[in-house]
């Protein structure tokens, strides 16, 4: 099965006489341009400081379909042929950026997140398949039903917990737009100094196109 590889995004497997450790993958659907700048527009109208509220940069914005873990390379072509098989009777959908909210909770938040609506079934059925096609690789399905969210921001103080409880009672309504999901991308998750950095592996198109 041919994979489509990103440029750029390193080889599916260490070159031999390569030390190589393993590597914290996910799966995700990508923000087209237009979505991603404009969730950048909203949450800096937000005027948060990123002292207390530390934003996600527009490039690492990203709706997570399924988290894997740490993997050895070799696994990664497995993962991606799964994942070809996972969406190759799924038909192109769209999702929607609405709401926005606090993880886990008001008291205590540790997230700030946009929510995602629209063609949640259509989500939901590819994550269950996703998962399906991962188990026979280790990968343990969650137990929860997918519900999908993007986090926009990570909470660096509770000092700030009030004020963001007024935001997100005050913003309930916010939106970034309609976006078209045709595909999803595998990510490598690396931590930097200055923050994970998030780098494509993998680009599956949906409907088992090649």
């Amino acid at each position: 099965m041919a994979l489509r590889m990103i440029r750029g995004g390193g080889e599916t497997t260490p070159r031999r006489g390569d030390v190589t450790s393993t590597r914290r993958l996910f799966f995700a659907f990508d923000l087209p341009e237009p979505i991603r700048d404009e969730v950048v527009r909203l949450v800096e109208s937000f005027a948060l400081p990123p002292a207390e509220v530390r934003p996600v940069k527009g490039e690492n914005l990203h709706i997570t379909l399924k988290f894997l873990g740490d993997n050895p390379p070799e696994r990664i072509d497995d993962l991606v042929a799964a994942a070809h098989r996972a969406v190759a009777e799924v038909s192109p959908f769209s999702l929607s950026i609405e709401g926005i909210g606090l993880f886990p909770n008001h008291d205590k938040p540790r997230v700030l997140w946009l929510g995602v609506l629209g063609d949640l079934g259509k989500a939901q059925g590819l994550e269950q398949a996703l998962s399906n096609e991962l188990l026979p690789l280790g990968v343990v399905p969650d137990e929860r039903s997918y519900a999908p969210h993007l986090t926009v921001g990570r909470v660096v103080t509770d000092r700030v917990r009030g004020r963001l409880a007024r935001l997100v009672r005050e913003k309930k309504g916010v939106g970034a737009g309609i976006m078209p999901v045709t595909g999803i991308t595998l990510y490598e998750s690396a931590l930097h100094p200055d923050g994970s950095v998030y780098r494509p592996l993998a680009a599956i198109p949906l409907g088992g196109k090649k």
